[in-house]
């Protein structure tokens, strides 16, 4: 791959939470996937991994109290081992402006748009106190 820079490939994206029945086989596509890669002597530099959707943890502020939907324990245990034996990453798709749309008022626009916020109006954990000065920040440390 001497003119390309890839560094990673996904399998899927959102597949627990959008394609329940292909999440059953979804840690033993990315080992086959691995494997190949070993075999051409591409997994030091290319790694799988599949996105998820925010929706794979729960209460997800504050972030210090979040944790994964155990309906998904069975699959993200395993992966989760797989990623760390292959030095890969998780991966986590954020929209925070879905975060204001569902969240009735609770989440500010300018919150989930990265604007400047005043220190009082910014989101803090209780149990760490850092403060949030945007969504994505606060859903990404909940993960």
């Amino acid at each position: 791959l001497p003119d390309t820079n890839i560094t990673g490939i996904c399998v899927g994206s959102e597949v627990l939470t959008t394609v329940p029945n292909a999440a059953l086989v979804l840690v033993s596509a990315m080992k086959f996937l691995h494997s190949a890669l070993v075999a051409a002597n591409l997994d030091g530099q290319v790694k799988v991994s599949t996105p998820h959707s925010s929706d794979i943890i729960l209460d997800s502020f504050p972030p210090s109290q979040a944790f994964f939907n155990g309906s998904f324990k069975s699959i993200l245990v395993p992966m989760l081992d797989f990623l760390q034996k292959t030095d890969s990453f998780l991966m986590l798709n954020v929209y925070p402006y879905y975060v204001y749309t569902q969240s009735n008022g609770v989440v500010g626009l300018d919150y989930a748009l990265f604007r400047p916020l005043p220190p009082n109006k910014e989101a803090v954990d209780a149990n760490t106190m850092l403060h949030y000065t945007n969504v994505f920040d606060a859903v990404i440390d909940a993960a």
